[in-house]
């Protein structure tokens, strides 16, 4: 069997809506983090993010994912994977007939799993066989989250969609207690860095530490941007986190310095992220806040506990981004210095950068999100965001928010067009714009928007006339000379002008009064600019490329959809 089209890697997909896992390896005294993307997982050094490894693909995305002891589990549908040296699949799990939505590890001596039937099930972590179950009515009890607290033996904390809260002897299958609730949903749980203490985010964005040997309430912090959807506890100089927290001699420790001070910090599902201090009075203060650290969910936050990064915050968010974050701003709010980001949403259009010396290594991508981004596929290190595109007039960068430049922020990439030639001279790629007759320009060398705008004088003119007979006019297509020189665009009327890539000045256009007498599908020119092929709905036509003059045309059996040029050979392919 032929493996020409087999797999090879998988490019800018960093986060996913599972929490990552962070564990800590002794003899190294570094701390890595998995984040699961879609069918596998990735491994990152922290606090750089350096890419460490990848693992094998499942069939099926990731649902969910913990550690247990020297394995990592993940859970795909209603099959549960083990994974040996954090990378290679070992063994399947399959006694589910649901789909699985959580997992924990109990002491690293257990792994407990629920899913949407409300069955949940016990594994022992070295025979990996059911030692115990437990069923819960999904209307009645709803698993949303669940926690081990610390030094709660065989003892797990549920939370439920409907509010309350219950603590379970898993092995002897027995309810400990059950907790009321805070009338809203729970959303997460995190283990507090004291005994008996867990915190517990809810559904009304409201995060409350709870004392479950007492079932009393110490503490409720209200944040804007709504439900809570993670939580992490850090001290002025080192992370609270469990489980990976050690001390001096190596061992898991969880609970503070008493002369260090508590923050607890919370994300929610509008990207915020509050830190909070806690005080021994049972009071606490906001002392610092990230509005849209993310463009989505805060899906995990983690604070390394030592090591070269310690105190860093550790994020991941829906908005495919894991971000690494230090608390040294006068304000109080995070300082991100290192990111791995990717597209928040799918990409529209991807083309390989032509150059040489890339071979075929670099890819240039445009997403919904209205950002164009290069990735490799050798290197992340060489992956760049050529950021977003804006309309002439819009403020200073250092001088306004992006809320305040949004009126001003074009919509996304619709059709791209990019030459090498003369790339460190000028701009090399032409971006067209969902539904808007301008283009822009993009310097690919530099990784940054170009400094053209490129309108035809015929449309906006010097009077209202052409505004008012152009005004739903948009450009279609777009094409690069192969001496990097000159632009080609065409337009949803029929026009199609020619730019000079280097000043932006129009160069004429083709055709009288336009070059088709419908919009515009594809565009290409030879390699050594003598012909100039414009292909409409119904016809193609070839124009002399400096005079302008027509030379012929041949008419299509069919519409056409799709048009693509392979400059080597002067072959044109035409999807009809």
């Amino acid at each position: 069997m032929s493996n020409i089209y087999h797999p090879y890697r998988v490019l800018g997909l960093c986060s996913s809506d599972v929490p990552f896992v962070v564990k800590y390896i002794p003899n190294s005294s570094a701390y890595y983090a998995i984040v699961p993307t879609g069918e596998r997982f990735n491994i990152y050094k922290l606090p750089r993010l350096t890419l460490i490894g990848s693992s094998d693909p499942l069939e099926f995305p990731i649902k969910c994912f913990t550690s247990c002891g020297n394995v990592l589990v993940a859970a795909s549908r209603e099959t549960i994977y083990i994974f040996r040296n954090s990378r290679y699949l070992l063994q399947r799990l399959q006694h589910h007939t649901n789909i699985i939505t959580h997992l924990c590890s109990l002491e690293n001596s257990f792994l407990v799993s629920v899913d949407e039937g409300g069955l949940t099930q016990v594994w022992n972590s070295k025979s990996w066989e059911v030692v115990s179950h437990i069923e819960f009515s999904t209307k009645a009890f709803c698993v949303t989250s669940l926690i081990n607290p610390i030094n709660y033996k065989n003892k797990v904390l549920f939370g439920s969609y409907q509010g309350p809260l219950q603590l379970w002897d898993v092995i002897s299958r027995k309810l400990i207690y059950w907790f009321k609730g805070f009338d809203s949903a729970v959303t997460c749980l995190q283990q507090a860095p004291a005994f008996d203490v867990c915190a517990i985010g809810l559904a009304d964005g409201r995060v409350v530490t709870h004392n479950l040997k007492y079932d009393v309430t110490l503490m409720v912090f209200a944040q804007d941007g709504g439900a809570i959807t993670s939580i992490g506890f850090r001290s002025g100089s080192h992370g609270l986190q469990n489980p990976t927290n050690v001390d001096e001699k190596g061992r898991i420790t969880l609970l503070p310095d008493d002369n260090n001070d508590v923050y607890l910090i919370t994300g929610c599902e509008t990207g915020y992220i509050n830190c909070w201090k806690l005080q021994n009075n049972g009071k606490s203060r906001s002392v610092g806040e990230a509005r849209n650290l993310h463009w989505g969910s805060v899906i995990t936050i983690y604070c390394i506990p030592g090591g070269d990064g310690a105190s860093a915050m550790v994020t991941s968010g829906t908005d495919n981004c894991i971000k690494v974050s230090y608390f040294d701003r006068s304000d109080g709010s995070p300082r991100t210095i290192y990111r791995r980001i990717g597209h928040s949403r799918p990409p529209n259009r991807i083309l390989f950068w032509p150059g040489s010396s890339a071979g075929g290594g670099l890819l240039l991508s445009a997403g919904k999100d209205g950002v164009l981004r290069i990735f490799s596929t050798f290197n992340e290190y060489m992956n760049k965001s050529l950021g977003c595109a804006y309309a002439p007039g819009v403020p200073e960068r250092r001088k306004t928010t992006r809320q305040q430049r949004l009126p001003w922020l074009l919509p996304d990439v619709v059709h791209m067009a990019a030459c090498s030639t003369r790339a460190e001279a000028w701009d090399s790629v032409v971006a067209i714009h969902s539904g808007k007759r301008q283009v822009t320009s993009w310097n690919f060398a530099k990784a940054t928007r170009g400094q053209h705008w490129f309108d035809p004088l015929k449309f906006h003119g010097c009077d209202d006339e052409a505004n008012r007979l152009y005004k739903k006019t948009v450009a279609t297509c777009a094409f690069l000379t192969n001496c990097g020189n000159y632009a080609l665009i065409g337009y949803s009327n029929g026009d199609v002008f020619k730019f000079n890539m280097q000043s932006g000045l129009e160069r004429g256009s083709y055709g009288s009064p336009t070059a088709h007498f419908c919009s515009i599908v594809g565009l290409a020119v030879n390699n050594v600019n003598r012909v100039t092929i414009t292909v409409g709905e119904s016809e193609i036509r070839f124009w002399s490329f400096h005079e302008h003059k027509l030379r012929g045309q041949l008419d299509l059996p069919s519409t056409s959809l799709l048009v693509r040029f392979h400059a080597d050979s002067s072959l044109v392919n035409i999807s009809i």
